[in-house]
């Protein structure tokens, strides 16, 4: 049966065709990534990595989420970007702890979404794990992969007792 323009425009939104229940784990069907061991000499935010000539960096995302989010709305045209740096980490969307849970797993899963298929065209990613609170151990693993490189950001947490005492 054909999408209908509806639904094929939600898809999309959504990336509904990215996600493999398949290459999904835990409770909450995160997204899982490929194990990566690489360990990148030095880390430069997208915002500013896209101004570089010379690309031998990594890309973090400890950046506000509103100068990443065009990465979630239009990631194709970030892929050959990508490809061009050493690696790049999973984009670190906000998990605050005053935000509603389905808001922390939304934000897990995206960038679990992102990693997955950033490696499927060929990037190195490394994955990004933050947490809000003890509730979000829950799900703030799930889909990593065991004895790889992953990269934990503190932004946000040294300002906030609840978060940081997690």
């Amino acid at each position: 049966m054909p999408h209908t323009n509806a639904k094929y425009r939600i898809d999309v939104l959504y990336h509904m065709d990215w996600v493999r229940l398949e290459r999904c784990t835990g409770m909450y069907d995160m997204p899982v990534l490929e194990r990566e061991r690489y360990v990148p000499a030095s880390l430069t935010a997208l915002n500013e990595a896209m101004r570089l000539e010379r690309r031998n960096t990594g890309v973090h995302f400890f950046i506000d989420d509103y100068q990443f989010e065009r990465f979630w709305t239009r990631p194709t045209v970030y892929v050959q970007k990508m490809k061009e740096f050493e690696c790049m980490l999973t984009p670190d969307f906000s998990l605050l702890t005053d935000m509603p849970e389905p808001m922390k797993l939304w934000n897990v899963f995206r960038s679990r979404l992102i990693g997955q298929h950033f490696q499927e065209q060929g990037c190195r990613v490394i994955p990004t794990v933050s947490w809000a609170e003890p509730a979000s151990f829950r799900y703030c693993f799930d889909g990593l992969p065991a004895q790889g490189t992953v990269a934990v950001g503190s932004i946000g947490v040294h300002r906030d007792p609840v978060a940081l005492a997690a």
